[in-house]
C-alpha cells in the first residue's frame, strides 16, 4: 500500500493485494497481480461517512453534538467519528483501551451507578489512579530475512530530514531531498542474522552503533499524546555488556533530534534501566 498526498496525483492510494500475505507467495499466479487505485471525493447524503473534515463549520457542529452526547445515558462515544478525529486504526484501538482503563474501570471499582453515566459525571473522575499497561515492545524478525532488518534496527548513521520549510511543497524538491538522504547514508553496513537472539533480544557487537528509531520500533509519541489520555510512558531496557551506551532521543517538530537521557553499563552482569518519559 502506498499513499499519495501530492495535489498533482489524481488518486490517494495504490493497493497491491498480494503484499498483504507474503506467506502465500507460492500460490500467487506468476507474472500477474491486482492493483487498485483509490480516488477521494466529497461524501453525499446517500454515503456512509467515514472521515471527519476539520473545518470551522464542522468544528462548530461538533460542539453541538458533544452537548447532545452528554444527555445520552449509558453511552460513550469513540473512534474516528465519535471523537471527530482522523485516527489511525491502532490509535483508535489504543484510545478505546485507555478510556476503559482510565474512565470506565475506575467508576465500576468505586461503585458508580448507571445514573452517573448519563449525568456527565462519567468524564469527571477525580484521581482514578495511575493505570499502567504495555504499549509497545521492541521486536525483531524471527525469520531472519536480511531484507527486512532495516525495518527493525538501523546501522546507518543518522541523517535527519531537512527542515520542511526549507524544502517547500514542490514535488521535485521533495524527491531531490529524499534522494540526497539515501545517497548520503548508504554505507552498506548491515545487521547479521546471528545478532538476532530472539523476538525481543538483540546482540550488539563491540564498536557497533545501532538505532531502533525504525519503522517498527520507533515509539509514535505524538500520536499517543494527541489521541489518547496517556501523558507519560516508561521505557524499560535489560542490557548486559560492560561499556555499552544507551541513548534515548526524541524527534522535534522541525525534524531535529534531541537527546533525552543516556545510560552506561558498568558491570559484567545484566542491568535493568528505566526511564520515565513525558509525552509533553
Amino acid at each position: 500500500m502506498v499513499n499519495y498526498n501530492d495535489q498533482d496525483v489524481p488518486f490517494t492510494r495504490i493497493i497491491e493485494f498480494k503484499h498483504f500475505h507474503p506467506e502465500r507467495a507460492k500460490t500467487h499466479l506468476p507474472g500477474k497481480t491486482v492493483i487498485v487505485h483509490e480516488y477521494s471525493r466529497f461524501a453525499t447524503e446517500d454515503d456512509e461517512p467515514y472521515y471527519p473534515i476539520n473545518t470551522a463549520d464542522d468544528r462548530a457542529k461538533l460542539l453541538k453534538y458533544r452537548d447532545l452526547a452528554k444527555a445520552e445515558p449509558m453511552v460513550l462515544f469513540g473512534g474516528r467519528l465519535g471523537t471527530y478525529k482522523y485516527l489511525d486504526m491502532h490509535m483508535a484501538i489504543g484510545s478505546a483501551l485507555s478510556k476503559f482503563d482510565n474512565v470506565i474501570k475506575p467508576h465500576f471499582e468505586d461503585g458508580a451507578t448507571a445514573d452517573e453515566w448519563g449525568s456527565g459525571r462519567m468524564s469527571e473522575v477525580q484521581n482514578p489512579g495511575t493505570v499502567r499497561r504495555l504499549l509497545q515492545r521492541q521486536i525483531f524478525p524471527t525469520d531472519k530475512d536480511p531484507g527486512t532488518f532495516p525495518l527493525y534496527a538501523d546501522l546507518e548513521e543518522a541523517k535527519l530530514d531537512a527542515d520542511r520549510y526549507e524544502i517547500g511543497g514542490n514535488t521535485a524538491a521533495k524527491d531531490l531531498n529524499n534522494a540526497a538522504i539515501r545517497q548520503s547514508t548508504s554505507t552498506g553496513r548491515k545487521l547479521r542474522p546471528d545478532q538476532i537472539l530472539s523476538r525481543t533480544a538483540l546482540s550488539v557487537q563491540p564498536g557497533q552503533m545501532i538505532s531502533l528509531g525504525t519503522y517498527f520500533n520507533a515509539f509514535p509519541a505524538s500520536y499517543w499524546r494527541r489521541h489518547t489520555v496517556v501523558t507519560d510512558v516508561r521505557l524499560t531496557l535489560r542490557v548486559s555488556g560492560s561499556g555499552t551506551m544507551i541513548a534515548i532521543n526524541k524527534s522535534m517538530a522541525r525534524g531535529h533530534s534531541q537527546l533525552v537521557e543516556s545510560f552506561a553499563v558498568e558491570g559484567e552482569g545484566t542491568e535493568t534501566f528505566e526511564a520515565d518519559l513525558s509525552l509533553w
